[in-house]
């Protein structure tokens, strides 16, 4: 099965009338949000990955395999950033420079992956996150190039939700949490929990 995420790609063009700029380092940054920051941005996408560089970056994940259908995601972009980081796909981190435009790097998925809770299998690629509890999101490697996917508490292994397959986790997710943000962008009530 492919990626298809044109659900989600067609909900971040209808952002773009908010605000839009594309970086020299390739990143998009979607909707300007000033009341959360002068330079905060609804949405963030990271630049696309060169072949070399994903085989590279598999290298150095725990579970030494990545599933096609997410090597498929970097060679669109180098992670994302959705709804002022509700929740995220880690990707490869460049620079840690603290200002300009190259600043603004995806979350790293080696730190990430690396971190994981002692009990959690090495065949879970944990490659994204959500800003209100600090849940993971992984997939199992030794399934399918197209392996489910689950939202796991960030501490132990407990699975919390899960989908059939990433573009559904994606797709879904994206659609879920629109319906919490108003047509600028911003959080409609900050006390409900965006997981």
């Amino acid at each position: 099965m492919h990626l298809q995420i044109h659900e989600t790609l067609s909900i971040l063009e209808n952002w773009r009338d908010k605000g839009f700029r594309k970086l020299s380092n390739g990143t998009e940054i979607i909707c300007h949000v000033p009341k959360i920051g002068p330079e905060a941005w609804l949405h963030l996408v990271y630049a696309p990955l060169p072949e070399e560089t994903i085989d590279s970056l598999e290298q150095h994940v725990v579970a030494k395999k990545m599933p096609q259908v997410l090597k498929e995601f970097y060679r669109k972009m180098n992670g994302i950033n959705l709804f002022s980081d509700v929740f995220c796909v880690n990707g490869l981190r460049t620079s840690y420079v603290r200002t300009g435009n190259e600043s603004i790097q995806p979350y790293d998925l080696v730190t990430l992956d690396s971190g994981r809770h002692k009990e959690c299998p090495n065949s879970w690629l944990i490659f994204g996150s959500y800003s209100w509890d600090g849940s993971h999101v992984v997939m199992d490697t030794s399934e399918s190039d197209n392996p489910k996917v689950f939202r796991i508490e960030r501490w132990t292994t407990n699975i919390l939700l899960e989908w059939d397959y990433f573009s559904e986790w994606l797709n879904s997710e994206t659609v879920r949490v629109q319906t919490l943000f108003d047509e600028n962008g911003y959080q409609i009530d900050p006390s409900i929990p965006t997981v």
